[in-house]
């Protein structure tokens, strides 16, 4: 599906067939649609137009050879597996990417593309990551969904599938940056992920064309992408050499914020987090880290506005909130006997705890316990 971009269908095909240009990368494209006022123009040009604008001699022979038909077979996938393209400087585009020098002409996404202009929390890290890294990363975006970030990461194993796992978990939209065309699903063992993502109203969004495969070169570029689209990029492991730190790189070039969790420093698999923390990196333990690190303020459903603490006792409860209330007495609980006592995933009921600490209907004490204040009952 082509969006309501304006664009007449002759300058959709030269966008198509510029982008598939070995030789035009997103700059070279981005000042020839500043240069010729379009990519029809551009494509269409003879060789004395193009030398007039000066044109090197390589990108001269590239564009006398790019053909409007070469967009055809792209238009046709985009058509018969019902994709959305974005085009930068139209509607639906997301706002995210605008500012950014490099950033992406055309998108292709599979699903709710909406839900690239809603805020978003970029989760990145190792393939290879720990289970325990893996199951906590899993829990901070279970979290961070229920208060309504979306969470983005790029669906490679380890970290990556743990945060969109996470979000899954909540039952939230979660989206996939993806180093290969949205109908290439890389790795093959993610296919049954990614069905659950779409299912789950979320998107698979590619810079690259439909049927690219994974080339490594790929990985590295959509990185931009990852973190251009976020608040902020948490990095839950990464080693000194990890391709996560390239996303952290492009986060603080794009005045993004990043966090990352802390590792043992004997352990060369979390020198790449450690070292981030020593260079300002925000070091978070927790979904209330990253909530207070973004400043994030947890939305009413009923009136989509700032809950405040004056009036939070007037707030209506939702039916799981009010389960875990009853759960509270003056008296310390455990997060174990609380999540026994309601029935609810420890996902769930971390985040309804950290929103009713923030609402002040329960206070946290040291150790992981949690009270309802005297003036409750």
């Amino acid at each position: 599906m082509i969006g309501e971009h304006g664009c007449s269908a002759d300058e959709v095909r030269a966008r198509l067939a510029l982008i598939q240009c070995a030789g035009i990368g997103p700059l070279t494209y981005l000042a020839l649609i500043k240069t010729f006022g379009d990519a029809l123009t551009a494509v269409q040009a003879d060789s004395a137009q193009l030398r007039a604008e000066q044109c090197s001699e390589k990108l001269v022979r590239l564009l006398l050879k790019t053909q409007l038909s070469s967009a055809d077979p792209v238009l046709e996938k985009i058509q018969q597996s019902k994709l959305s393209l974005l085009l930068h400087d139209q509607d639906g585009y997301p706002r995210a990417l605008g500012a950014l020098t490099d950033l992406p002409p055309l998108l292709f996404a599979r699903g709710n593309s909406e839900l690239l202009n809603q805020p978003q929390l970029a989760v990145v890290g190792s393939r290879k990551a720990s289970k325990a890294t893996r199951d906590l990363t899993t829990q901070i975006a279970e979290e961070i969904a229920l208060h309504g970030l979306v969470i983005t990461s790029g669906l490679a194993l380890g970290v990556d599938a743990a945060a969109h796992s996470g979000a899954v978990q909540a039952r939230k939209p979660t989206i996939a940056v993806m180093g290969t065309g949205v109908d290439v699903i890389y790795p093959a063992r993610h296919q049954a992920l990614a069905e659950q993502i779409l299912q789950n109203d979320g998107v698979l969004v590619s810079e690259f064309i439909p049927g690219t495969k994974p080339f490594p070169a790929n990985f590295p570029k959509r990185n931009r992408i990852i973190s251009g689209l976020s608040l902020g990029v948490l990095v839950a492991e990464a080693a000194e050499k990890s391709g996560s730190l390239i996303t952290a790189a492009h986060a603080l070039n794009q005045g993004r914020e990043v966090m990352a969790l802390p590792g043992p420093a004997w352990n060369p698999a979390y020198a790449g987090n450690n070292r981030l923390i020593q260079q300002g990196a925000m070091l978070v333990l927790n979904s209330r880290d990253v909530l207070e690190t973004l400043e994030w303020q947890q939305m009413s459903a009923a009136e989509n506005q700032p809950i405040s603490n004056e009036d939070s006792q007037q707030q209506v409860l939702a039916e799981e909130e009010a389960k875990v209330l009853k759960c509270l007495t003056d008296q310390v609980s455990a997060i174990d006997q609380i999540i026994e006592l309601c029935g609810l995933t420890a996902g769930v009921v971390s985040s309804i705890l950290l929103t009713l600490e923030l609402r002040g209907l329960i206070i946290a004490t040291p150790g992981g316990f949690y009270r309802a204040p005297a003036s409750y009952f």
